[in-house]
């Protein structure tokens, strides 16, 4: 078995990410007879499963696999990519052929349907903490295949896309979440540490983590990474798409958001994270997020 212990994805940042996602926009595909549709890629996810029949699945970097009733298939990177009856078809535009409808899941029918019938689950994850983002995707293979219970979890997010109001929106973002760490936990015995690997850097990363309370600096960071202040950021900034600082407020600023939703105080929440005083914390928490502490409590 693959030794886990370096992975990007046993790392605290992976509770960064998993933590912002996004609802994962279900839709269905009907398709009978010969058809072969072409869509572009989604910056973050893809997951596609198969919930009857069977197609073909190729991106521009991955030769067409086979898909069959049970089977899911996910895509990262933002890379396009095809499914079809047949991989030998031209294929036409996805998104051209597919026709909303008033319970929110896209479908279009190829041909005549009935027994023969194709029906594809879709479901796109976006991540809403970037550089999390960034260092996940970076571990994780640009194509894999993904367990049956994959394929459940899109099914209940495309059958949930039908219920209105705030009911069906709160079903959907724990579905999304289920369906994430689904993803992850298959992703673990495949993921790779993140490219290029940086000991480096991945040794400020987990001292923030474990620490985020404490009076980091760039220059206190660069001596844990054992490294000089220079080399430090820019590394930093190449692995995660953020300054080491601005990647500390945010990671911050998620944490004191849960402990405020929790009902922690907003004194007791600006210590907890390295705050000197409430109003130094305030006015971070509001230019970051956009809401005050206090309106930020339950």
């Amino acid at each position: 078995m693959r030794d886990r212990s370096n992975s990007v994805l046993n790392r605290p940042f992976l509770d960064d990410a998993l933590a912002e996602v996004r609802d994962a926009a279900p839709s269905v595909l009907r398709a009978d007879g010969p058809w072969a549709l072409k869509f572009s890629g989604y910056p973050h996810a893809k997951v596609v499963g198969v919930a009857a029949g069977s197609c073909w699945i190729s991106t521009t970097e991955v030769a067409p696999v086979r898909l069959r009733a049970g089977e899911s298939y996910l895509l990262t990177g933002g890379s396009a990519y095809v499914v079809a009856s047949d991989p030998r078809l031209t294929p036409e535009s996805g998104p051209a052929t597919f026709t909303g409808t008033g319970d929110g899941v896209a479908r279009y029918s190829v041909g005549r349907g009935g027994p023969g019938e194709t029906r594809l689950v879709g479901g796109a994850l976006g991540f809403g903490d970037p550089a999390a983002a960034r260092m996940l995707l970076r571990a994780l293979p640009g194509t894999a295949l993904l367990g049956a219970e994959v394929l459940g979890t899109l099914t209940l997010l495309a059958a949930e896309a039908a219920t209105p109001g705030p009911v069906g929106a709160a079903v959907r973002r724990h579905l999304t979440r289920v369906l994430s760490l689904q993803a992850m936990g298959t992703l673990l015995e495949l993921a790779d540490p993140p490219s290029p690997a940086d000991p480096a850097i991945e040794a400020a990363l987990d001292a923030m983590h474990a620490r985020p309370g404490h009076r980091w600096t760039v220059a206190t960071l660069a001596t844990v990474a054992g490294t000089s202040r220079t080399v430090f950021a820019a590394r930093f900034a190449a692995a995660t798409g953020l300054p080491p600082m601005e990647y500390l407020l945010r990671h911050r600023m998620r944490g004191a958001g849960a402990d405020l939703a929790a009902g922690r105080t907003v004194a007791a929440t600006a210590r907890r994270w390295g705050y000197a005083s409430e109003s130094a914390f305030s006015a971070a928490f509001k230019r970051t997020t956009g809401r005050s502490p206090a309106a930020s409590r339950r």
